[in-house]
């Protein structure tokens, strides 16, 4: 993670950003990337809290 920090920094203070949505949004242009953004965060969140719930509530069972 940190090579990766490296590599990016570098570019988004080249590009006057922050964030990765920022730099997308730059470079490709339009609202697209940004609604793409939000529904693969939306996505990835809901999986994760599944997964965590699932784990959870099996070590539970297991643990009574």
């Amino acid at each position: 993670m940190i090579m990766l920090g490296w590599l990016f920094v570098p570019v988004y203070i080249a590009g006057g950003v922050s964030t990765m949505p920022e730099y997308l949004r730059l470079r490709y242009g339009g609202v697209r990337i940004r609604v793409s953004l939000a529904i693969l965060a939306l996505l990835l969140y809901v999986f994760t809290k599944i997964s965590v719930s699932k784990l959870t509530s099996i070590h539970v069972v297991r643990w009574f």
